[in-house]
């Protein structure tokens, strides 16, 4: 499946961002126990401990670990992004006494294993070769008995392009595998995507030492659901018989998978999440030192080098985490800057949601409906409704950000206590991130309101290219618990369909993915499918040239009685 993809709300989401002003020396060192810990060095400082096993002055982030029993401790950064370097002390800060110090134990990265002492804090430094330093993860696992995610209720979550060090030979079977010739000793974990669209988990990486296996799951521990099991994968450039799952992924939702190996195979390796399509999105500091009022606004210049959908955007806040959030979203084609307090001159884009993941962590919010914007340069400003904005003391250097792709720039920021009303604080860099869709195909035909007061929202990510056989089919503010399904055709219509309109003509294909669907609490559909879609008489493949149309219907009740509605429909020519 390619990774071209569209993501409308981002993991989890589970970016690892902003931990090093938390933890920039021994005093601030972060506590951790069994299990994986993110961390990013980048805008951290050096500390003033030496270290015997490497030159240099690297920014470095500090942990404890206390051990609860005479087990032995590993304590690994295989899989961080950067050449990195660690050391184990014990004692106190001040009067450390280095017991270990690592540089490569796997590839770049490093590896240290002590014999600890219950009870007894050990102090781990995390810090990188020289004056190199990125974003990295921290595992801390026990050796002597079986790892904390050994079963399903023990599962390690894992983000965005973190790698997650794993040892199975201490690990037990918890039942049996979907796989065919797969019985081998498991872990567990999850992932939480923040934005919609495909991701992949693999453990084709140069530490993985034997033959693995994978299954992913929906739903909780009690009542796992199998998406798909693979034991091998083609192509993997360091060795045979490695694994990979690529799915079309719901923002926040949580998945579970489980690690395995064929047979009964043990061993060493690093699974590794990751999501292309995050090159798309823009990302600025997660280490705020300032913040407004809840309720507040902050300012910035967007520029793009084409027209950029924009369906999701995170923001710091120091709003409990799991507490809901919301926001507006304005554009001001004059720009931001001294237009702070000129509310004339503002337009509102959208409305957003989502929920809080704590200070100094990207929280995540989904617009109702994608707005644009335009090619050139914007002023943007987001209003929190709900919540306060953090953001960063802006110093001349930070001011600026650009997603990897190069199609989004920001130029950052001012904020205010009340929104396009009184003094603006500046320059604040607003700490967040802002991700274009990467759609596929043309919405045309919008829908009408449902019994939520909202149109159902119909979007398509994978690829347009027929020798890649993948799409992936996500329908939005849907109503709950509702019954629908995709439909398809090589025509555009319009016909009545209960409080909306069927888009599609001609032979319609009913059941786009092989499924009628529930929509759950949330509202929402999804369909991962290949090129061989439905029609009255028997589903056919999707020749190069051809356009085909898509479009969701569910179920609905209006003022007590059952009716149905439409998502708006898309259009695409397949290449």
């Amino acid at each position: 499946m390619q990774n071209s993809k569209l993501f409308l709300a981002a993991a989890a989401a589970t970016l690892s961002i902003g931990l090093a002003a938390a933890q920039e020396d021994c005093a601030t060192a972060l506590a951790v126990g069994v299990g994986s810990t993110a961390f990013d060095t980048a805008t951290a400082l050096p500390s003033a401990e030496l270290i015997s096993c490497v030159t240099g002055d690297a920014n470095d982030v500090w942990f404890t670990y206390t051990a609860v029993a005479n087990l032995g401790a590993t304590f690994s950064l295989c899989g961080s992004s950067y050449d990195t370097a660690m050391a184990v002390y014990e004692g106190t800060c001040g009067a450390l006494v280095e017991l270990d110090c690592n540089d490569d134990a796997c590839s770049l990265q490093s590896e240290i294993v002590i014999t600890p002492v219950a009870g007894t804090t050990y102090y781990i430094r995390a810090l990188g070769w020289n004056t190199s330093a990125g974003a990295g993860s921290l595992t801390v696992s026990e050796i002597g008995g079986p790892a904390i995610n050994d079963e399903c209720a023990g599962a390690i979550a894992l983000g965005e392009g973190v790698s997650g060090p794993f040892d199975t030979s201490l690990a037990t079977n918890s039942s049996s595998w979907n796989c065919a010739g797969t019985s081998g000793a498991d872990l567990w974990y999850t992932y939480t995507p923040g934005l919609d669209g495909d991701f992949t988990i693999t453990t084709c990486s140069p530490g993985t030492t034997y033959d693995t296996a994978l299954e992913l799951y929906s739903g909780d521990c009690g009542s796992l659901a199998l998406i798909e099991c693979n034991d091998d994968i083609s192509g993997c450039a360091f060795g045979s018989f490695r694994s990979g799952i690529t799915h079309c992924g719901i923002a926040g939702t949580t998945y579970t998978f489980r690690l395995g190996g064929f047979g009964q195979s043990t061993g060493m390796g690093e699974i590794v999440i990751t999501n292309e399509s995050l090159d798309a999105c823009v990302t600025t500091l997660f280490a705020s030192n300032n913040g407004g009022a809840v309720g507040g606004a902050v300012y910035f210049d967007a520029t793009v080098t084409q027209d950029a959908q924009i369906s999701v955007f995170a923001t710091n806040t120091s709003i409990a985490a799991g507490t809901p959030i919301t926001a507006n979203v304005y554009t001001n084609p004059a720009g931001y800057v001294g237009n702070e307090g000129n509310v004339t001159g503002w337009t509102l884009v959208g409305s957003a949601s989502g929920t809080s993941a704590g200070a100094d962590s990207p929280s995540f919010l989904t617009l109702s409906a994608p707005f644009t914007l335009l090619m050139g340069t914007q002023g943007v400003a987001i209003e929190a409704i709900d919540y306060n904005n953090r953001y960063t003391n802006g110093d001349g250097i930070n001011e600026s950000a650009v997603s990897p792709d190069g199609v989004i720039s920001l130029s950052l920021g001012s904020g205010s206590n009340v929104p396009f009303a009184g003094s603006a604080f500046s320059p604040r860099v607003w700490n967040g991130i802002l991700c274009r869709d990467l759609a596929i195909g043309t919405s045309y035909c919008p829908a009408t309101a449902n019994s939520t007061g909202d149109a159902g929202s119909l979007t398509m990510s994978g690829s347009d290219v027929v020798a890649d056989d993948s799409i992936c089919l996500i329908a939005r503010n849907l109503p709950a618990n509702a019954f629908g399904l995709f439909l398809t055709s090589q025509t555009m219509g319009m016909s009545p369909a209960g409080q909306g309109f069927i888009c599609l003509g001609g032979d319609i294909g009913r059941g786009v993915g092989g499924s009628i669907y529930n929509t759950g609490a949330g509202g929402i559909m999804q369909a991962s499918t290949d090129l061989f879609l439905p029609q009255p008489m028997g589903s056919v493949s999707v020749v190069v040239g051809q356009t085909w149309n898509f479009q969701g219907w569910t179920r609905d009740t209006v003022g007590g009685m059952a009716t149905s509605n439409t998502t708006n429909a898309i259009s695409i020519t397949f290449q």
